[in-house]
């Protein structure tokens, strides 16, 4: 399987306030990388205290797992609850919660070493909210990406195709 890197794409906020969502992948073996989830400002959950999330697999394969919360600070916490199933909805993922208790969440890695493992190519992984009575999520996605092949291979193919044309 060729190696593949991963494009991070910012569409939208969905329903939070004063939130940057970012996706970071750092690649790692053939068909396995580690996902990041961070903020680029601080957190302040629209409607509440607190901020359901899922990270999920919607077009493509591959398998979502592991995961660390970053340490909680005084009036936050941050959760990884798991497989998405285990919320009661469906899907291919994990998911996870923030907390406030007094105050915004301060902005920064928030989970990181999420495990992604035997994507392909054109496989599509979004953030999306889940609302807060589990019903469904939120419209739109918070964050995606979409897995693209490394620079690389797309280079070799390139050349590829001109020494083809040449030779015509």
């Amino acid at each position: 399987m060729k190696k593949v890197l991963v494009l991070a794409m910012v569409l939208g906020l969905a329903s939070l306030s004063n939130a940057a969502f970012q996706l970071s992948v750092v690649p790692g073996t053939p068909g396995a990388s580690t996902i990041a989830i961070s903020s680029t400002t601080d957190i302040v959950p629209a409607g509440g205290d607190e901020m359901y999330w899922a990270l999920m697999i919607e077009g493509g394969t591959g398998t979502l797992s592991g995961g660390v919360a970053v340490p909680s600070g005084i009036g936050f916490d941050l959760q990884l609850n798991g497989d998405i199933s285990s919320s009661g909805l469906s899907g291919n993922g994990i998911w996870g919660t923030l907390f406030t208790t007094g105050g915004p969440i301060p902005a920064g890695v928030l989970f990181n070493n999420i495990n992604l493992t035997g994507a392909v190519v054109g496989t599509v992984i979004n953030l999306r909210e889940i609302k807060a009575d589990f019903s469904d999520f939120e419209p739109g996605n918070i964050a995606s990406f979409t897995i693209v092949p490394e620079p690389v291979t797309m280079s070799l193919l390139a050349l590829g195709g001109l020494c083809l044309r040449r030779r015509k």
